[in-house]
């Protein structure tokens, strides 16, 4: 890294020393005397440059930019003096040799003219015309000119007294320059040329004789020439270190030049004078010895890279056609001494790969830059910048504070705090340590952001740890920082306690926002309360919104300094300082006259655009040709009138245009393309066509900018600089003035669309009508390529990193940048849609480059548009995803999207791309959608750390409360944004808000005998409330008795029931914790509630309700109701009461007056529509128009005017009346919440695991929504937000529903209900089984869709799981409390048990060309058993469990037994006894039993010996060798050590080196052999071995080769899991909490990463080249893995995915649905609106059902209980299918 750079980062640049070239950018100078070498030039600038352009983008990821000042501008107008001005701004920046700019040398036979001086002083300029006069000859006769062009100016200040001579603009002497008429332009463009030439020559003369006359000084005559061959060559070797950086020399000699001095052009070539007696011309000794001496002094320290010899063509000495030899040698040399150039600095220029760095210089430049704009306007702030600068060196003091800058609008603030970065860096310039960091936020820009950067900048200085920085240098930035930046400037200055010294200076920090957008008060950026550490010193400029308000908030962590608003007398001050600065003055008129105007100015930025013209105005000018008025918009109207007259309207229109449209500014290059785009331009300045090419001279765009330097300002962005307006008035000027028109609006931004699309790259673009009166058609604008991404080849490819991105490539970020705006606004929006929203490399490249924020943006261009939102909310919801990986992003837009590619023809596009172009990054392939979708109503999910206690949702702020069980935090969770807010530390018990939410309650919940009250807000403890203090008891009660039944909430007063065999209520003050009344019904209370207003109180006597006035205590009001209430609920304004009665179907209204009286009561009664159905709840409202009553079956909606139901909401068919999820007893499917939403015209209800949305006033549904695998028990609704809450029992999930998008919702992905153990797959279907952790269930899944079709329940935890090969049939193994129950095969089809057998969980072993699944198991658990071998013949629906005989008996079983890959045989390690003793098995060998035969083999060492020395056998496992997998083949491990027989040494297996072979089992025949392969410490029972055998991978990621018998290379770092080979054993899969990462066999490259969404349980490779992924969440995936660097071959294998063609989910099988709807029957009826049942329970099951949850016969027979007690016998299996009823689902 260059030390520039380091110092820049650190603050200790000067700000004359800032780098001039960007990091990303190389730049090549040409210093020539330029006309010798015009077509030299013109050949570069077409073939060389666009050549170089993209070789630099595509090898090194630079923008080449070729600097040529005169190309092109010698045939368009310009003025000399403000070439004068360009040239030596030009040389400045650009004429040295430095890591970035190579500065290209063209020596020809031409020293060249000097330069038009623009002023000189008027004494030299009288000498210089009288000795001109005095040596009167032809040469010198016309010096008179000189009086026409320069006119004394007595404005100037020179040292002496001395006034000046300024040189007169073109367009004064000659109006026709900048006229309209094209002739007459033409004709005074070259009439100012032959002048410039005459003038030019003339001081060349004049000044030469002055000198050797010894009238004038060599200094003074130094100043007034400039030669520019001269100038250029002399900076460079004054400002280069030639020996680490060549510049590129090209010397050219026209060999016969002097046989052709007469010739016009001859001056072209060389400098000519005119020899007077023999009237022809010479070569210009002077100028000759010039030139030669030149060349002396630069061979001294460069040498020629190439000399060229030529000879003279006529007319025209090098012409294009006759030289075209000469110029392609040029040409091709001139590239590769530029790609040797580049080279040899590419050491230094590293940084612009790293784009961390790269963002790090762009806010380093930028800020810096800021600074140099804004210290000049710092004038009258001496004491502000005083106080800054000894608060910011002085880090003596103990305690530290902030300081705090608080202005009004254009108070200053800025400025001061520029010139303070600059006295502070002249007082720290000799600490060697410290970092000075200056940030002027001059746009809207988040505080994160801004914080990050901050830290970025000064992590790239100093070296920092988890305590700060403990170093500085350059090198520090190599150490890795891996916790995440900070996000305030707490959290910075926190970082950086204990390092060296930081100084912070941040202004315009009022345009700081949170990450919201929200503005953020200057107070809360402040650090407190202690302030920054004693090393940080912060200082931030606010503006002062508030009216000095935050003064008062000065304290020890604070100090305040108010700057006050800008005086009349300071801009006076600060123009006489401006003009002082550039050595001008003004007459005592002028002075008058801007004195008046100084008085009116709005700000400093308004003052420079004065005093810059008052800096113009020379001694003759009259004040009364500028503008009437002196308020900015009529100065930079001024200033735009000014341009335009020099330049043309449209030039300067146009290009100021597309600086404003670009929203962000343009590079120099872009500027210039542009224009050179824009035909209408280009006529106006009659730019030619030359040789094909028309392009827009680049000189003329800095000509335009150097003349409105004060509006134009540069910034680095992406490592460019780029251009932008000063401020938002120059901004809006432009806006104004030119782009009024929306048509030209449009235009412009369709030709910046073309140009970032690269549409005119390489293509010739049609000319206007104007400009093609030769009869050329088109013309090559030398548009460069707009690829997304540059690597070395060219290509968009390239090595995937494993973050994201690729490895040696480059992005243009430019285009990512502006291209969609500028498609969007020039109404392109197919071409939007195609190329950035919906292309997946687009998406990919520019969150590579940007970051997936930045992608997001490109999306708001579109805000209402369906097939937009879900593409942008699909790359929300994997924000965290993607940033840990980008490479996932093909999987995420797949995986989210499928389901819509259907409906959507750019989304089916998007998803295509992102299947065949993301095999690129990542080879997994989503075979179907995820499990949470876009656009669906499912917005988020909260998973709790315990189970649910209480949650309460506040519509008003949509803030979700939630108190977890055992747990003293309340946590609080944002539902807009679906991110949690915080935790407040509380007490554990049950929650109860206030109706504010200013207060929470608890109640404790395990002696519910105390209440306590704290702050929402924080969690701040306010007090007890113990009832059991207030209340008398009788003589033989104890108050251990006395339990808190009740508790009711308002605002600020609380009420509760405590209850023993008398009830209590008791009413409380939040605030105080102080009861106010005790009332003691006579017999038990049920209820009480506080009316909205608190005035009073309803509670109930038994069966009376009773009303008390709070205040006073008095009973009001009491009505018998002939039933006990258990509801009651409030209208708004507490005048009505409605109350719903235990047993009763009726609903009781009670009004009351405003004195707590009953005046009138009515009950509505709804038995006709209930039925014998009971109530449950109900809710009024939001307009007291409707009444929502729940009961258990239905939901009826009635309406008071109308006093009728106007919604019946019945119980669908389809849902079970009652369920028993894995894990748990029957319950009753009953609704179980009802309420409203959408202002009252909707009703939102929950059964089950599905919420009915239903209309009301049409009485229809509209939607079901589904929540996953469980029973909802919990909802609740937002009324103002159409939000959804809802709790699913049995699980610790909170899901978040949004009603707005509930009408387009898709299907969601069902999961178990627990974490997946183990996945089977079927080899002839695409079905799956999968069972879990300690947990009685075994799930089905469709592979062809990734439903889960079925979820099968058992009375036992499942052990293991087994399908048949068919697919058909399904087995478990079951923990059962019941005899010959274990096994319980499952017909897959039909829904229903097959057989019960077995007592013990044994291993399945599913055959792969059969539906026969064998059993190994013991027939009971006892030591020494034996494990018997059982065959399941199924087929036909029918099972015929076979015991295999005494002959299948294995004596110990050392491992898991497994078939051999022809079904022939079963294979397991055994030993032929086992010393008990000593805990060891004599004699390990091989069981192998034919499934044919029925024989039984024992392989033991002995039987091996021929393949090798075997002393002891370790494993053994399956080898699936063979095309067709049909082999007998098996993989042994083994070890030859000695020591491996010795039972008394304990024979540890992994203490032996080991070796492998391969044999056919049944044969004997060796395959392989591996000798001493593993090393000692290998696990045998943790390698895993290749379906063919021949790699091995151990438990520490090693790789082996058996066939080679070489160990290969670790595969995967630590902490990832092996699980499987695939792809035919060509990749290795492993995991890692939520990852799956794929590396290549036997390369050990990674080949892609998934991100799962859940911790990875088990991942199973099936043979079709797909993954199954099962994870903790109990979720089942499937990815196809797709590894072809051929786009068709990918293609192909997406197009064999069944699953993309999805089925209809209205017909697909689901789990939690009723085949049918027929009544119960004696067969198993579903009753109460369920169906039939088709998946009959175990009969263990039916034993063991709980009768408490409801009656059976809502579900069967009532025999059948005892039916399913009998013991199981082989032959009774469809009997009891017959009776059993439904307990699994």
């Amino acid at each position: 890294m260059e030390q520039g750079f380091v110092q820049l980062c650190s603050g200790r640049l000067p700000l004359s020393s800032l780098p001039t070239v960007s990091p990303r950018s190389i730049t090549f100078c040409i210093i020539s005397a330029f006309s010798d070498f015009e077509k030299e030039r013109e050949v570069l600038r077409n073939e060389a440059y666009p050549r170089l352009y993209e070789y630099f983008r595509n090898t090194y990821g630079l923008q080449f930019r070729g600097v040529d000042i005169k190309l092109g501008l010698e045939k368009v107008n310009y003025d000399e003096l403000d070439y004068w001005d360009l040239f030596h701004d030009i040389k400045r920046k650009f004429a040295f040799a430095s890591h970035d700019s190579v500065p290209v040398i063209l020596l020809g036979q031409k020293f060249g003219l000097p330069l038009l001086p623009r002023r000189l002083p008027s004494r030299a300029f009288e000498l210089i015309r009288a000795t001109l006069r005095a040596h009167r000859n032809p040469l010198t006769a016309q010096y008179h000119i000189l009086d026409s062009w320069y006119r004394r100016d007595e404005n100037a200040e020179c040292p002496d007294g001395d006034t000046e001579h300024v040189l007169l603009p073109a367009s004064r002497q000659l109006p026709d320059i900048v006229g309209e008429d094209p002739e007459a332009k033409a004709s005074a463009l070259a009439e100012w040329k032959f002048t410039a030439r005459l003038l030019a020559n003339l001081f060349k003369i004049g000044v030469g004789i002055c000198l050797r006359e010894g009238t004038m000084d060599d200094q003074t005559a130094f100043e007034i020439l400039t030669f520019e061959l001269d100038a250029g060559i002399s900076h460079l070797l004054s400002h280069s270190d030639l020996t680490q950086f060549r510049p590129v020399v090209f010397e050219r000699d026209i060999i016969d030049l002097k046989n052709y001095l007469n010739e016009p052009k001859a001056d072209l070539y060389t400098d000519v004078e005119l020899d007077e007696e023999n009237d022809r011309f010479l070569i210009d000794k002077s100028l000759a010895d010039l030139l030669q001496e030149l060349n002396d002094r630069l061979t001294t320290y460069a040498s020629v890279d190439r000399q060229f010899s030529v000879l003279w063509r006529f007319p025209d000495g090098i012409d294009k056609r006759l030289h075209e030899e000469y110029l392609g040698d040029f040409c091709e040399a001139f590239i590769e001494a530029a790609k040797t150039a580049v080279e040899s600095r590419l050491a230094g220029k590293q940084m612009h790969a790293d784009s961390e760095v790269v963002r790090v210089f762009d806010d380093a430049w930028t800020s810096l830059e800021h600074c140099r704009l804004l210290a000049p306007f710092s004038l009258r702030q001496e004491a502000t910048i005083e106080a800054v600068v000894e608060y910011c060196v002085d880090f003596s003091a103990r305690q530290n504070y902030t300081y705090l800058l608080l202005g009004g609008q254009n108070t200053g603030k800025m400025p001061a705090i520029a010139q303070a970065f600059i006295e502070i860096q002249q007082r720290l310039c000799e600490s060697p340590v410290g970092v000075l960091i200056p940030r002027v936020v001059m746009f809207e820009r988040r505080l994160s952001d801004l914080t990050a950067s901050l830290f970025n900048q000064i992590r790239t200085c100093c070296r920092l740890d988890t305590g700060g920085v403990v170093a500085t240098g350059a090198g520090a930035n190599s150490a890795e920082q891996t916790a995440p930046p900070p996000r305030n400037l707490q959290e910075l200055v926190d970082r950086l306690s204990g390092a060296g010294p930081v100084v912070l200076l941040i202004a315009g920090a009022e345009r700081l926002v949170d990450d919201a957008g929200d503005r953020l008060p200057p107070q809360s950026l402040v650090p407190a309360p202690r302030g920054p550490p004693s090393n940080v010193k912060l200082v931030l400029t606010a503006l002062d919104e508030a009216g000095g308000s935050v003064l008062s908030l000065a304290g020890p962590h604070l100090r305040v300094l108010h700057i006050g608003p800008q005086t009349a007398d300071a801009y006076r001050e600060f123009a006489r300082h401006y003009l002082a600065e550039r050595s001008r003055r003004l007459t005592a008129e002028q002075w008058r006259w801007a004195e008046q105007r100084l008085a009116g100015l709005e700000s400093m930025f308004h003052a420079s655009l004065l005093c810059d013209r008052l800096a113009r105005l020379a001694s003759g000018d009259d004040p009364a040709d500028l503008p009437a008025s002196s308020g900015l918009a009529d100065l930079l109207d001024a200033e735009f009138d000014r341009l335009e007259a020099k330049f043309g309207r449209i030039a300067v229109s146009h290009a100021f245009a597309y600086v404003s449209l670009s929203g962000g500014g343009l590079t120099d290059i872009e500027v210039k393309d542009l224009l050179s785009l824009d035909d209408a331009v280009l006529d106006e300045m009659l730019v030619p066509i030359e040789d094909g090419v028309r392009q827009f001279p680049s000189s003329v765009w800095l000509l335009m900018k150097q003349e409105v330097r004060l509006l134009i300002h540069e910034a680095s962005f992406d490592g460019y600089f780029v251009n932008y307006w000063a401020n938002g008035d120059v901004e809006s000027a432009v806006a104004a003035r030119y782009l009024s028109s929306d048509d030209l609006r449009k235009s412009l931004h369709f030709t910046m669309a073309d140009y970032f699309l690269g549409t005119w790259h390489g293509v010739s673009k049609p000319v206007s009508t104007v400009s093609s009166a030769d009869d050329v058609s088109s013309a090559d604008r030398l548009m460069p390529t707009q690829k997304l991404m540059y690597s070395i080849e060219g290509e968009t490819g390239g090595s995937v990193t494993s973050g994201g991105g690729q490895q040696g490539s480059f992005y243009n970020e430019r285009k990512f940048r502006q291209l969609p705006r500028h498609l969007f606004l020039s109404d392109r929006v197919p071409e939007l849609n195609n190329l950035v929203l919906f292309s997946y490399d687009w998406l990919y490249y520019k969150s590579a480059a940007l970051g997936l924020e930045e992608t997001l943006r490109d999306f708001q261009l579109v805000p209402s548009n369906t097939e937009v939102s879900l593409v942008e909310e699909t790359i929300r919801k994997a924000f965290d995803i993607l940033g840990d990986n980008l490479n996932n992003l093909a999987a995420e837009l797949s995986g989210s999207l499928v389901l819509y590619s259907h409906e959507y023809k750019n989304i089916k596009n998007l998803v295509r791309q992102a299947d065949v172009r993301g095999c690129q990054h990542n080879i997994f392939v989503p075979c179907y959608s995820y499990a949470k979708l876009p656009g669906s109503a499912l917005q988020s999910t909260v998973e709790c750390p315990s189970n649910l206690q209480s949650m309460h949702l506040s519509s008003e702020t949509a803030t979700l409360y939630v108190k977890l069980k055992d747990d003293v935090s309340l946590y609080k969770y944002d539902l807009e944004r679906g991110t949690m807010l915080g935790e407040a530390r509380t007490s554990s018990g049950e929650l109860h808000l206030s109706a504010d939410e200013r207060y929470a309650v608890m109640v404790d919940d395990r002696k519910r005998s105390h209440l306590k009250v704290h702050l929402c807000s924080d969690g701040s403890f306010v007090g007890h409330i113990l009832p059991l203090n207030w209340i008398d008891t009788m003589p033989f009660e104890e108050k251990s008795m006395f339990r808190i039944t009740k508790v009711r909430v308002a605002r600020r007063l609380v009420a509760c029931i405590v209850a023993s065999r008398m009830s209590s209520v008791i009413i409380a003050d939040l605030a105080t914790c102080q009861p106010i009344h005790v009332f003691k019904p006579d017999r038990r209370a049920a209820l009480c509630d506080i009316t909205p207003d608190e005035r009073f109180i309803f509670t109930n006597n038994g069966e009376q309700v009773l009303v008390f006035e709070i205040g006073n205590g008095v009973q009001t009001s009491v009505v018998d109701l002939l039933a006990v209430p258990k509801r009651l609920m409030f209208t708004r304004d507490g005048s009505r009461a409605f109350i719903m009665c235990e047993g009763e179907q009726k609903v009781v209204i009670l009004y009351m007056d405003a004195k707590g009286a009953i005046e009138m009561s009515f009950k509505i009664m709804f038995e006709n529509s209930l039925g014998d159905d009971r109530l449950q709840d109900m809710r009024v409202s939001q307009a007291e128009q409707l009444l929502l009553v729940r009961a258990e079956k239905n939901v009826l909606v009635y309406e008071f005017g109308r006093d009728a139901i106007v919604a019946h909401i019945r119980r669908p068919p389809e849902i079970p009346a009652e369920f028993k999820m894995p894990n748990a007893n029957y319950e009753r499917i009953n609704f179980s919440e009802a309420d409203f939403a959408f202002g009252d015209r909707v009703v939102i209800t929950s059964i089950f695991r599905d919420v009915l949305v239903w209309e009301v006033e049409q009485g229809r549904p509209l939607v079901m929504l589904h929540a996953p695998t469980g029973i909802l028990t919990r909802l609740l609704v937002d009324q103002t937000r159409s939000l959804v809450v809802g709790f699913i029992e049995h699980s610790r999930e909170i899901h978040l529903w949004s009603l707005q998008g509930a009408f387009t919702d898709g299907t969601a992905v069902d999961s178990l209900t627990a974490p997946i153990r183990a996945v089977r797959s079927a080899r002839r279907r695409p079905r799956a089984v999968a069972c879990c952790d300690n947990s009685d269930e075994m799930g089905v899944v469709d592979l062809d869709t990734g439903y889960l079709t079925d979820l099968y329940s058992h009375e036992g935890v499942v052990v293991d799981c087994a399908i048949s090969s068919c697919g058909d049939y399904a087995v478990a193994s079951v923990v059962q409390r019941n005899p010959n129950t274990t096994n319980i095969v499952w017909s897959l089809s039909e829904r229903r048990i097959l057989a019960e057998f077995g007592n013990v969980p044994g291993h399945l072993l599913p055959c792969r060309h059969s539906s026969d699944v064998y059993i190994v198991d013991q027939a009971e658990v006892a030591f020494k058993q034996p494990f018997g071998i059982t065959r399941l013949a199924l087929g036909d629906g029918a099972v015929r469990p076979e015991a295999c005989g005494e002959s299948a008996s294995i004596p110990h079983l050392l491992g898991r037994p497994f078939l051999t890959g022809n079904d022939r045989l079963i294979v397991c390690l055994t030993a032929r006894d086992l010393d008990c003793a000593r805990a060891y098995y004599i004699e390990t060998c091989l069981f192998t039993w034919n499934t044919g035969t029925g024989q039984t083999r024992l392989i033991g060492p002995s039987m091996l010996s021929a393949f090798g020395l075997v002393r002891r056998i370790l494993a053994v496992q399956p080898c699936l060798a063979g095309s067709d997998e049909g082999g007998s083949d098996v993989v042994v491990v083994y070890t030859e050590e000695e020591e491996a027989l010795d039972s008394v040494r304990s024979p540890d297996q992994r203490r032996f080196t080991q070796s492998v072979m391969i044999i056919d089992v049944e044969t004997l025949t060796l395959r392989c052999l591996a000798p001493n392969l593993l090393p000692a410490g290998t696990d045998p029972d943790r390698l895993s071995f290749s379906r063919s055998g021949e790699y091995c991978v151990d438990a520490d990621n090693y790789l082996y080769s058996v066939a080679a018998g070489l160990p290969l290379r670790r595969a995967a770092p630590a902490g990832f899991q092996f699980r499987c080979f695939a792809l035919a054993d060509s990749l290795m899969l492993f995991s890692r909490g939520r990852r799956v990462r794929a590396y290549r066999v036997p390369e050990c490259a990674p080949a892609g990463e998934l991100d799962a969404h859940h911790e990875v349980r088990a991942v199973e490779a099936r043979s079709d080249g797909s993954v199954l992924v099962a994870c903790q969440s109990g979720n089942i995936f499937a990815y196809r893995l797709v590894d072809s660097p051929s786009e068709r071959a990918a293609l192909e294998a997406v197009q064999a995915i069944r699953s993309r063609e999805l089925l209809d989910p209205e017909r697909t099988r689901s789990w939690d649905r009723l085949i049918g709807s027929s009544p119960a029957t004696s067969d198993g009826g579903g009753g109460d609106g369920g169906g039939d049942y088709s998946r009959p329970a175990s009969k263990a099951a039916a034993a063991n059902r709980k009768r408490g949850i409801g009656d059976s016969a809502d579900f069967g027979s009532g025999q059948g209980a005892d039916e399913y007690r009998r013991s199981k016998s082989e032959t009774d299996a469809v009997e009891l299918n017959r009776a059993r009823s439904c307990s699994v689902m």
